[in-house]
């Protein structure tokens, strides 16, 4: 519960957590700034909100800048005349996106199946390889060969 409102009232904290910001700059077309950006995720929780998919609703974030969700990263492009404008534009999106990681999280890893095929999946030898999500999803459960030693002989 403390960690959950932690990560909701520093939402800039929780998404450098989560995600990279990539920004390329194309220059100044027509007195306006040319730009994009690119959110990747960093950590497994990132990815899988990524492919759980992530919901962009508010409409004035999608006529200020053209959006687009991959499922690997989130694309933003913008022309504006400002450069204050595109930092509002992000700042909303990481707010954005760290409401849904928060909510995201939460639904997740309470839900009863979750919780009991995690212990089952640390067994495994696919375990990290992937988000738990797509593993849980995905599942081809093997389990981890032990190190075993073989006895030395003597002469």
């Amino acid at each position: 519960m403390v960690k959950t409102w932690i990560k909701s009232k520093f939402p800039s904290k929780t998404f450098e957590q989560h995600f990279c910001l990539e920004h390329e700059f194309h220059g100044v077309i027509q007195h306006h700034i040319s730009e994009t950006f690119r959110i990747k995720p960093i950590t497994p929780l990132g990815l899988q909100l990524l492919l759980d998919g992530i919901q962009i609703s508010d409409p004035s974030l999608h006529l200020k800048s053209k959006i687009l969700v991959n499922a690997d990263y989130i694309k933003i492009s913008m022309t504006v005349i400002d450069p204050a404008e595109s930092k509002n534009v992000l700042l909303q999106l990481k707010k954005s996106l760290v409401r849904q990681l928060i909510e995201f999280e939460d639904r997740f890893y309470s839900s009863p199946i979750v919780q009991y095929v995690e212990p089952f999946c640390s067994q495994c030898i696919h375990y990290q390889t992937k988000p738990l999500n797509q593993c849980i999803a995905t599942c081809r459960f093997e389990l981890k060969k032990h190190a075993q030693r073989e006895p030395v002989q003597s002469k």
